[in-house]
């Protein structure tokens, strides 16, 4: 084995989800996800607070764009879970190269599917804004 797999004692352990309280593996692993899901909601409600001092009209506008941001943080959160778990199993069964290897496919298949809903939101933004029922003044003409 070389230095490079070496595991540190102080967190040999730290992986290891089979021994110890059910409780506080789940706290550990969810403490960031939390954080993170309160991040991305904070954000949505400093926009809408400063963009609601603009008028009705501007916060009209804005309330049009969250159910496409839930959307793509489904998306997104869908995909970060299923490469969280079969990572995880990966790294349990001990081969580092097939580790490497999947989250490195993993990470170009995020990166690609980011840009195809990035390109399927630029071609439908329109189409979709106005089936939500935006009028003109909502949707900026370029």
């Amino acid at each position: 084995m070389t230095t490079a797999n070496k595991i540190n004692p102080a967190y040999a352990l730290k992986g290891n989800l089979v021994e110890g309280h059910v409780s506080k593996h789940l706290m550990r692993l969810a403490m960031p996800m939390t954080w993170g899901v309160m991040a991305l909601i904070s954000f949505q409600l400093v926009d809408i607070y400063f963009i609601s001092r603009l008028g009705t009209q501007a916060l009209a506008a804005l309330s049009f764009t969250m159910p496409v941001c839930m959307i793509v943080f489904n998306l997104t959160l869908g995909l970060t879970i299923a490469m969280s778990s079969v990572i995880s199993r990966l790294i349990g069964e001990g081969d580092h190269e097939k580790v490497v290897r999947v989250t490195t496919q993993g990470l170009a298949f995020a990166f690609f599917a980011g840009l195809v809903i990035a390109g399927l939101g630029l071609l439908l933004i329109d189409p979709v804004f106005r089936a939500m029922g935006a009028n003109e003044d909502m949707i900026d003409q370029q």
